[in-house]
């Protein structure tokens, strides 16, 4: 079921120098789960701040529907957007602490005033005493008014409680009487993750929440945030401008660009199958496929990125290959990483040979379910080849003649053991 949706989100801010205002969000409609960590990556200027700013109405739409827990939220009062909000916790960039209070005053200051319950915490317990068959019309209505007296303010006790809890989950229990300017980047974040989520929200948004942090600490932000996710069961919406973030945290990522979103479904799909110039300028990043590419347009080599996904990351198919196939392979760059709880493995290799035999060799890793793509060289693909070849000269004519073709088992044991270690 969708936690958050929402549909056709148009987001124009005035401008005296632009006549229509720039357009920040255009068109946009998407749909998270409950239970996902969902990533929105797009470079600064894409529109994604502005967009997760929407699903709370810190931003309020031009035009467009916000719906949260199946609720069209989009024409609420700021009476109204305070309860829905306290079922969202936010973190920026820049932390937002208040400097003049210690970590448990800034981690306390959202339960100020706070009740017990939510307006939608009473309203699923009386949905709940409702469907138990065992109470009389009576007995329900005595439990609903019990309930509803004893919905006061957060007591002294139980503030301290709830912000204990949360320090303790965000590892800053020997910090409470520190001030914002004794702490780290990376503990001024855990401050403002726990008190993000001392409310106990359902949903948590992240606006760039790493991008001020080094990489160790952006590390161990994005594993607190996942274990809190797990215990929490919460909903996350991350946005971030850096692969990397997503990569190792999200399950499902939107790609942002000028306003719109160019393409969205689960990491998995979206890393592998790229169909925007935009998520592959990204993807590219994160692989050294520029670097490929220019090596094999210096050098002139069959350069061929290999993409394993799934149980094909384990699969010995270099080594099949070349036992097969008269090619010679050698391995310029490697990498398997686990992408929302699924082996992603890409692997950049030159491959030497007669034309048709590479074509074959490429056939036969398709044919093993490995995906497959050209990136630079001789650019084989699509060429017939009769006679003479461009790699080999008059060589080709005898190897690919079918009296002499070579066959894989007729092929010399150590000629094979020569390709395997030194090819």
């Amino acid at each position: 079921m969708a936690i958050i949706e929402l549909k056709n989100i148009i987001k124009i801010f005035p401008s005296e120098k632009v006549g229509e205002g720039v357009h920040a969000v255009r068109d946009v409609s998407v749909s998270i789960e409950e239970g996902d960590i969902f990533g929105i990556i797009g470079y600064s200027g894409a529109g994604k701040s502005t967009l997760v700013r929407c699903i709370n109405l810190l931003e309020k739409p031009t035009s467009g529907e916000v719906i949260v827990e199946g609720k069209n939220i989009t024409g609420y009062s700021e009476v109204e957007l305070r309860a829905v909000r306290r079922r969202m916790g936010m973190i920026f960039q820049h932390f937002n602490l208040l400097n003049s209070a210690n970590v448990f005053e800034n981690v306390a200051a959202p339960l100020k005033n706070q009740r017990r319950f939510s307006k939608e915490e009473i309203e699923e317990k009386i949905a709940e005493l409702k469907k138990d068959s065992s109470l009389s019309q009576k007995e329900i209505k005595e439990k609903e008014n019990t309930l509803l007296k004893s919905n006061k303010k957060l007591s002294g006790k139980e503030i301290k409680e709830r912000v204990e809890e949360m320090l303790r989950l965000t590892g800053l229990e020997d910090k409470e009487k520190a001030y914002p300017s004794q702490l780290s980047g990376g503990q001024k974040q855990r401050v403002a993750i726990a008190r993000a989520l001392v409310g106990r929200p359902k949903i948590l948004l992240c606006d760039e929440a790493t991008s001020a942090l080094d990489p160790n600490t952006t590390t161990q932000i994005i594993e607190l945030l996942r274990s809190l996710q797990e215990k929490l069961k919460l909903t996350v919406v991350m946005i971030t401008h850096q692969m990397e973030v997503v990569k190792s945290i999200c399950n499902k990522v939107a790609v942002m660009e000028e306003g719109k979103i160019v393409e969205e479904g689960s990491l998995v799909e979206v890393f592998s199958e790229p169909k925007s110039s935009i998520t592959k300028e990204f993807r590219e990043k994160t692989l050294y496929r520029k670097e490929a590419i220019a090596l094999a347009e210096k050098n002139k080599r069959n350069l061929y990125e290999l993409t394993f996904i799934g149980e094909k990351a384990n699969d010995p198919a270099i080594m099949d290959l070349v036992r097969n196939y008269p090619v010679e392979v050698s391995i310029l760059f490697g990498n398997i990483e686990i992408l929302s709880g699924v082996p992603f493995g890409t692997l950049t290799i030159d491959m030497k040979g007669e034309g048709k035999d590479i074509l074959d060799a490429v056939a036969y890793l398709k044919s093993r379910e490995i995906k497959v793509e050209e990136l630079g060289g001789q650019k084989l693909a699509g060429q017939k080849f009769d006679g003479e070849h461009p790699l080999r000269g008059e060589e080709s004519v005898s190897r690919q003649s079918p009296d002499n073709a070579l066959k894989p088992e007729e092929e010399d044991k150590e000629r094979k053991e020569d390709r395997i270690w030194n090819g």
